[in-house]
Formats: C-alpha cells, structure tokens, sequence
C-alpha cells in the first residue's frame, strides 16, 4: 500500500501532529496549563522543569512515551517558539493533509486565511474583528450572538472548534442528509455519557466501509439496521490487514491505544494509497473526518470554556455553518449514530 506507514512511523507522525499543530508561540498555556492534581517530577517554572513535567504527563496520559523524533520536536518548539511564527502550525497540518486550500469550498479557504493571520499575529482585536465580519458576511450568525462574539474569537481553541464544526458541514454533503459528526462524537466531553470518542469513530468507520464494499458490488446498504457489527466491515481488505485492524480496535477499546490510525481508515475502504478518492467517497472527506475525531480528542480540555456549551448550543453552530451549504446527499445515517 503506497503512503502505508509503519506502526512506529505512525505513532510519531500522530504525536508530531499533536505537537505541531496544537502548540504554538502563542499557545504555550495549553502544556504549561497542567491539571493541579498532577504531582510534577521538577517542581520549578524552568522550561527544561516544563519539558520534563510535560512529557510525563503526556506519558501518564497515553501509557506511552514520546518518541525520540517527537520529544526532540516538542523541545525545538518550547526553546524556539520564533519558528512558528511563519504560518500557524494549525494551517499547516491542514494543508499537509490535503484539506486546504480546497477549490470547490472557496469561503472554507478564506476562513482559514483568516485563522493564519489571527494566529500569527496573537488574536489582535482587529484580527479579531475580521474574523467575525467574515462570519457575519458569510453565516446566519444574528440568532448566534452569544455563541460568536468578539471575546470568544479572541481563544485559539474557540476559533478551531468553530472551523472543526466548517469542516463538520461539507464534509459529506455528497453523501449523507446533514447531521453534526462532529457533535456525535464530542458529545461525551460536553454531557459526560461514557462512550468514548474512539468507541464512537468506530462506529463511523464501520458505516463507511460497509457503504463503500455494497458500492462496489452495485447494491446499497440498509442502514436502518442500524451501525454495522465489526465483522461486517473487513470485506475490502485481507485477511493480514483485518486482523491488523482489529488488534488496533480491540487496543483501543481496552484504552491502551492513543487514536485509530489515518492509514487504517484508508485501508478498511479498500484504498491503497492515503486520500485516494473512492466510490461512495473521497479523500477529502475520509482525511476531513479522522481531523476532526483527532481533535475531538485533544481540543475540548477539562477546564476549556467549550465545556460550559449544551447540546442547544452545538446543534446551533453546526446549523450556522450547514445552512449555507445544501446537502446533495440522500443517505441517511443510521439512526442510532442519534441516540447519544
């Protein structure tokens, strides 16, 4: 399989994923902000004490340490944070991914134009202001006021969880009649049901890949069966890359795995090489949705404001974004995708 990536080679790329894109010269606070409970090993406000602490943490957290590459990557950014300064490191996971710049979705594009330069000049307040005369100009955004507003959009957090709910809205508008993805799988942080995240992307997983095997034998799948079983989803591939599969499921569902893998989701549809265009799918929004499952699990921190929100107030941005793009598609997903 072309663009395949080792077991190691994934585990650090996901790490540096991480790393580059959710820690920048701005953001420090989002590593330095340690949960209180946590005992650190050098009790002092050094940054070599910051490093160590950190990468404890984050091995507490993940059950695994980081890898050299990561670990060297991690330090290089807390002792030169000067070099992010060239373009938001956010941005540029995106295009490395191959989710930006995207010529069919012109306002996506120009909100992430405009995320880049918020970020990198450090949320001014005139930045600030562009970012929400754009969604004025562009999103129903008058019944939203308490939801988009002038001090929300000064938080980096906030302005990639309003992005995250963009992508959310044209991902598979193609496909499916529209409903928050984002939402289904967040749910859990936001009214503390206990399916995990990874549990709930599964469950997308499996729907894809049924819908594109009973594609490629010219009939269509019956999702009012509701979420296809485990064994249903493995016909596209063989029996190695199954079992491979299956190990990293079982792993993750046991918690001892950090994230499903971006080759997997790849490899379970039947494709041999990373955002390859399907089907039922293509690789934008294969790579679109596993962005937002990674971000569904390390945005939305214990002490970030975005868990004050209610399920009212994700149905309301998604709605923003959705309404101005209509939906093509005519499949539904299986109803009990709703049933948070």
């Amino acid at each position: 399989m072309q663009n395949h990536y080792s077991s190691s080679e994934e585990i650090s790329s996901f790490e540096s994923f991480v790393i580059t894109s959710h820690i920048s010269s701005y953001h420090h606070k989002m590593m330095y902000g340690l949960p209180k409970n946590f005992k650190k090993i050098v009790k002092n406000d050094s940054k070599e004490a910051f490093k160590i602490n950190a990468k404890v943490y984050h091995s507490t957290v993940t059950r695994k340490s980081l890898t050299q590459k990561s670990s060297e990557l991690f330090d290089d950014i807390v002792d030169h944070p000067e070099k992010l300064k060239a373009e938001s490191q956010f941005i540029q996971q995106l295009k490395s991914l191959k989710l930006y710049p995207n010529k069919e979705f012109p306002i996506w594009n120009e909100h992430l134009e405009l995320y880049n330069t918020l970020e990198k000049n450090n949320f001014s307040k005139g930045n600030v202001v562009e970012m929400y005369l754009f969604l004025q100009d562009n999103f129903v955004i008058n019944d939203y006021k308490k939801l988009i507003n002038l001090n929300f959009l000064q938080q980096r957090d906030y302005n990639i969880f309003l992005i995250l709910f963009h992508l959310d809205s044209i991902l598979f508008k193609d496909n499916f009649q529209n409903i928050s993805l984002y939402k289904y799988l967040i749910i859990g942080k936001i009214n503390g049901k206990k399916k995990s995240i990874n549990h709930r992307f599964w469950n997308l997983v499996k729907v894809i890949a049924c819908m594109e095997s009973y594609k490629k034998i010219g009939i269509s799948y019956d999702f009012s069966k509701g979420v296809p079983k485990d064994e249903d989803s493995f016909s596209l591939i063989n029996e190695e890359q199954a079992e491979r599969i299956k190990y990293s499921v079982r792993k993750l569902k046991e918690k001892k795995e950090g994230a499903f893998y971006l080759s997997h989701l790849y490899q379970i549809v039947g494709a041999e090489k990373l955002h390859q265009d399907l089907s039922c799918f293509n690789g934008f929004s294969l790579t679109g949705l596993w962005l937002i499952y990674i971000y569904s699990i390390i945005l939305i921190r214990p002490e970030s404001m975005i868990k004050n929100l209610v399920i009212q107030d994700l149905d309301s941005i998604f709605n923003m974004f959705s309404t101005k793009y209509k939906s093509e598609g005519t499949n539904q997903w299986p109803s009990d995708l709703s049933n948070y």
